[in-house]
């Protein structure tokens, strides 16, 4: 069972995630547009490159979004644990 105290720094896990997300997204945002050459090298000579550059774009942010959430997830789970 998980044990909730007060006298933890981050009592809950909405604060919890909160202060830690940014740390975790910004640069598992950056690390994934950065080392993907679709981006680096698009050379956007017609109309249907700013869709796809567009496109994966979103897609990079989605799968940061997700991956840094369950990083934290799972970072607070297993702190609660050995608590």
């Amino acid at each position: 069972m998980i044990s909730k105290t007060k006298d933890s720094k981050y009592p809950n896990f909405n604060n919890y995630f909160k202060k830690l997300f940014p740390f975790i997204f910004i640069p598992t945002l950056l690390v994934s547009l950065f080392s993907d050459s679709y981006i680096t090298n698009n050379p956007f000579e017609e109309l249907e490159d700013y869709g796809s550059f567009l496109f994966v774009i979103l897609f990079s942010l989605l799968m940061a979004t997700i991956l840094s959430s369950v990083i934290i997830s799972l970072i607070w789970t297993f702190t609660k644990k050995v608590d």
